[in-house]
C-alpha cells in the first residue's frame, strides 16, 4: 500500500519480518551431554575454517569436553586431546599466545591453578604457566587482547570473593608481568564475573 506524503514523496508499507525461532539441536549435533556445564567457547583449533567447541564443567571429576566440528552440523568428541585436564573449570579461552598461527587453550579454574595448553598441529600439550601467572586468587574469567598495542597478547583476569582483578602485560621475550598496581583502575570492581575487550571509538585501542 502506497501513502502520499507532501512534496510527492511516497512510502511503501513493508510486511513485518517473520518471527525468528530457535529449536534445540544439541542432541542431534552430538553435544547434548548430561553434565554440570558451566562455560563454552568456540574456536577453530585445527584451522579447517570451522568453529570447534569447548565445554567446561563444574561437576566433581568432570573435566572439559572438546568437540570437533564435522562440517555437517554435527560434532565429534575429541576430549581425549586434552590430556592432563581433569577436574572442574569455570571457563576457557582460545588464544594464540605464542603467535604461531594456531589457537592455544587457557582454562580458568576457581581457586585452583589455571591450565595452559599449547596447540601443536591440532594436538594439545599442557605447558607450565609462567610464574608470573601463579597468583590465580579467585578467578572467574580471562580476557586476552593486545591492550597496550605492542603486538603481544595481554591478559585481564576477573575475580570474586573480595579479590581484585588482575592485569598482565605480555612482554616480548620475557613472558607475562603482573602490572595490576600500575593500572589500578582495572583492579576495582571486585566480584567481577567476566570482561569483554572492545574498541568503542574505533581508534584501534582496546577497552574493557
Amino acid at each position: 500500500m502506497l501513502s502520499a506524503l507532501p512534496l510527492g514523496i511516497f512510502v511503501t508499507a513493508a510486511p513485518l519480518a517473520a518471527a525468528i525461532t530457535f529449536t534445540d539441536q544439541a542432541l542431534a549435533a552430538g553435544v547434548g551431554m548430561v553434565s554440570e556445564a558451566n562455560g563454552a567457547a568456540f574456536g577453530d583449533y585445527d584451522g579447517d575454517g570451522r568453529p570447534d567447541l569447548l565445554v567446561t564443567r563444574l561437576g566433581r571429576g568432570e573435566g572439559p569436553l572438546l568437540f570437533h566440528n564435522q562440517g555437517d552440523g554435527t560434532f565429534a568428541d575429541q576430549s581425549a586431546l586434552l590430556t592432563n585436564a581433569a577436574g572442574p573449570a569455570l571457563g576457557g579461552a582460545w588464544v594464540d599466545v605464542d603467535a604461531d598461527g594456531d589457537l592455544d587453550l587457557y582454562l580458568i579454574r576457581f581457586r585452583d591453578p589455571h591450565l595452559f595448553f599449547r596447540n601443536e598441529g591440532g594436538h594439545f600439550t599442557r605447558i607450565e604457566k609462567p610464574a608470573e601467572l601463579a597468583d590465580h586468587q579467585a578467578s572467574t574469567s580471562a580476557a586476552f587482547g593486545d591492550f597496550d598495542g605492542d603486538g603481544e597478547v595481554d591478559l585481564f583476569a576477573t575475580h570474586r570473593a573480595a579479590q581484585a582483578n588482575q592485569f598482565y602485560r605480555h612482554l616480548y621475550g620475557e613472558g607475562f608481568a603482573d602490572q595490576s598496581e600500575l593500572f589500578s583502575a582495572l583492579r576495582s570492581g571486585q566480584d567481577s564475573f567476566s570482561a569483554t575487550p572492545f574498541d568503542s571509538d574505533g581508534d584501534g585501542d582496546l577497552y574493557l
